[in-house]
């Protein structure tokens, strides 16, 4: 029993060993694609609903913001942001495609 028991925790840390391998080299690619320097965030969200994913990232964008993290909220004022260029990408019709 106590060498099953081994052999399961041999298992097991190669098997973290490889994936941890794997996510520093994916890592490593996503940061020389997207050109993130030290000290910023990419966040990534998915899900099955495109409503979903739009109120998950207006969340994140919420918490930043906020008092707790980087304190960008103003209460002592109300200003206006004029989107004159939305949506910056749209779907071609005919293709599918995503246009920008």
């Amino acid at each position: 029993m106590k060498r099953e028991i081994l052999y399961i925790l041999i298992y097991i840390t190669y098997f973290f060993t490889l994936l941890y391998g794997h996510f520093k080299l994916l890592k490593t690619e996503i940061t020389e694609i997207s050109g993130v320097k030290e000290g910023e965030t990419l966040f990534f969200i998915c899900d099955e609903k495109k409503d979903a994913t739009e109120k998950k990232a207006g969340m994140i964008r919420n918490w930043l913001a906020g008092k707790d993290q980087l304190d960008l909220i103003r209460d002592d004022a109300f200003e206006f942001c004029f989107v004159v260029d939305f949506p910056m990408y749209e779907n071609d019709e005919e293709t599918g495609e995503t246009i920008f």
